[in-house]
């Protein structure tokens, strides 16, 4: 669905561009039939200033729906995948612009059986694309951390530092101390049983002295 939006936006801004920019704009057509002359240099000051407005209010608006076109395509490639996301939002771009053609320029390129047969393998190739869905692996134990309710943080065992960075041996809750594992500091951030593991850690050495100066003693 993000694909087809983004397709369809995309095409009815080339559109509403095509309006607002081109020299041959419809709006000139309209104008003509109201008290404006025919071409832009016949234009009142009035005439001149309705047509800026309205070729400004179709500029905007084709700005929007780009906008609108890359938001859903971008969801569109996070859903289906990069690949697919880009083919099935070119593909219903196609589909749309031949909409457009038809019924607003008055058309008739889809009467050719060649182009027929190309846009009907589109329109299949589309519907299959619409159909490829990205597949998330669940994560391993290892990688979780204390805000998981499956695996939450017990206690912690050890410390240790490997290749420049720090792990702790974690007990996770309601599991064995058999199956502990090494987790980096990062996953454990603000953990308060890491901040358990290092204050019991200074009490440690701090009594450890206090047994040191008393032996000397």
């Amino acid at each position: 669905m993000d694909s087809l939006i983004s397709g369809i936006s995309s095409s009815f801004s080339s559109v509403l561009a095509k309006i607002a920019l081109d020299a041959t704009s419809p709006i000139q057509h309209i104008l003509s039939k109201t008290s404006c002359g025919e071409t832009l240099e016949d234009y009142s000051p009035q005439c001149k200033l309705a047509d800026f407005a309205l070729r400004l209010v179709f500029f905007v608006t084709m700005l929007s729906l780009n906008a609108l076109g890359l938001s859903k395509h971008i969801d569109g490639m996070k859903a289906n995948g990069s690949a697919a996301g880009v083919a099935l939002s070119t593909c219903w771009n196609f589909t749309a612009t031949v909409v457009f053609g038809v019924f607003l320029f008055g058309e008739r390129f889809f009467l050719n059986k060649t182009w027929l047969a190309g846009f009907g393998l589109i329109l299949i190739g589309g519907l299959i694309l619409s159909t490829v869905k990205v597949l998330v692996p669940a994560l391993p134990k290892t990688n979780s951390t204390e805000n998981s309710t499956e695996y939450e943080v017990e206690r912690i065992l050890e410390k240790r530092v490997r290749k420049s960075h720090v792990e702790y041996k974690v007990h996770w809750k309601n599991y064995p101390v058999s199956e502990a594992t090494w987790e980096p500091a990062f996953n454990l951030k603000n953990n308060l049983a890491v901040l358990e593991f290092q204050e019991s850690k200074i009490r440690s050495k701090s009594r450890s002295r206090s047994r040191s100066k008393s032996k000397r003693s």
